[in-house]
């Protein structure tokens, strides 16, 4: 065991290079910091950033880092040599004087895709406010402010391919298919349109931040051409988990009540998974046949090809909520942690616990 030491605040996010020869951390002091696994050494490569970082990630060769701050720009980091940095801003012009809008929360997501030369990035948005000192006239300001929190960039040029029109309103999930083709999202919350015959608060139209759970869609695009080729209607509410299975050939929705299946090769009506437990996160086995299902309330792991349930593990029976689960590439081991502190393996597909672990004592 070893302590590494370096960040002035708390660390976000920490995660191993494909290679297992570096570890990655991201601090909310608005530094990224590389470091040698063998040995652990408090010696490190660092980027500093203009704010708190949010989201980092190795590519798949271990040579770039893309890393997302909260002013909501993607940085390309290579820490290898020149050390050189590229930035992805994602932060929309504001189209009109008299309407400020705080729109960008920062980075949530950012990925290159696969074998390309394109990064994807996923900026949160944040409350539309009127500045009350310049009043609006009569009519809709819904077309004069468009956003879109998903833009794919060049890397090269630094040049926006693709800002997808579709994805306007708010985002719960963003995905990208193993082979960089596709690119899906799932809708989050529905925001209401801001109607200005209501009166002005002074931070605002008043109730303008509320928001309501209603139907919601999620949408298939074309990575290279920016064309929306699927969207998938009929879940209820925000969309929390979305992910591309089965060889790319089915996406899997998450949403508050239900896991639906849905044949991308074929227009039907997609097959709906009896899960036990809200999706909190979600893990997939290196061939997408397998999908692991963390909540609160419990773990459950399916076999995608059989339509059945492996293994379905009930908080109550670990005495505590489950905090993290996790899936084997090879799909034959399955982990759990709790908010207790205890570490459960279970081989698959059979379900049986090893012997847990506390990793208070450990």
């Amino acid at each position: 065991q070893a302590v590494l030491r370096g960040h002035e605040d708390r660390v976000y996010q920490a995660s191993f290079s494909p290679d297992g020869t570096r570890i990655l951390s991201a601090s909310k002091d608005g530094t990224v910091r590389l470091w040698p696994s063998a040995p652990l050494e408090n010696l490190s490569r660092q980027l500093t950033l203009d704010s708190e970082v949010q989201t980092i990630e190795f590519n798949r060769e271990a040579t770039e880092v893309v890393v997302g701050t909260r002013s909501g720009i993607a940085t390309l980091w290579r820490p290898q040599g020149t050390n050189a940095t590229r930035q992805f801003p994602g932060r929309p012009e504001i189209t009109r004087e008299s309407v400020r809008r705080d729109l960008v929360k920062g980075t949530h997501w950012a990925k290159r895709l696969p074998e390309s030369d394109h990064l994807l990035v996923w900026t949160e948005e944040g409350e539309a406010t009127v500045d009350i000192r310049r009043p609006l006239g009569i009519g809709s300001i819904d077309q004069e402010l468009p956003y879109t929190p998903l833009r794919l960039w060049d890397i090269p040029s630094q040049q926006v391919l693709h800002a997808f029109p579709d994805s306007a309103e708010a985002l719960a999930s963003v995905e990208i298919s193993a082979d960089g083709r596709w690119i899906a999202a799932g809708q989050g919350e529905v925001v209401p349109h801001l109607n200005i015959h209501r009166p002005l608060a002074r931070n605002g139209y008043k109730g303008s931040n509320r928001r309501y759970q209603g139907p919601t869609s999620a949408w298939i695009w074309d990575a290279h051409t920016g064309e929306m080729l699927r969207k998938l209607e009929g879940m209820n509410g925000p969309i929390h988990r979305i992910r591309f299975v089965l060889e790319d050939t089915h996406l899997m929705t998450f949403d508050r009540q239900k896991v639906a299946l849905w044949d991308l090769e074929h227009d039907t009506l997609p097959i709906e998974l009896n899960a036990r437990h809200y999706a909190n996160a979600v893990d997939v086995s290196g061939d997408g046949a397998i999908v692991a299902i963390t909540g609160a309330g419990g773990f459950e792991v399916w076999d995608l090809v059989t339509r059945s349930r492996w293994l379905n593990v009930d908080s109550r029976a670990l005495n505590a909520p489950v905090q993290w689960g996790a899936l084997a590439r090879s799909g034959t081991l399955a982990a759990v942690v709790t908010e207790a502190s205890q570490l459960v393996v279970y081989d698959l597909p059979h379900g049986e616990p090893r012997p847990p672990i506390d990793l208070g004592r450990s």
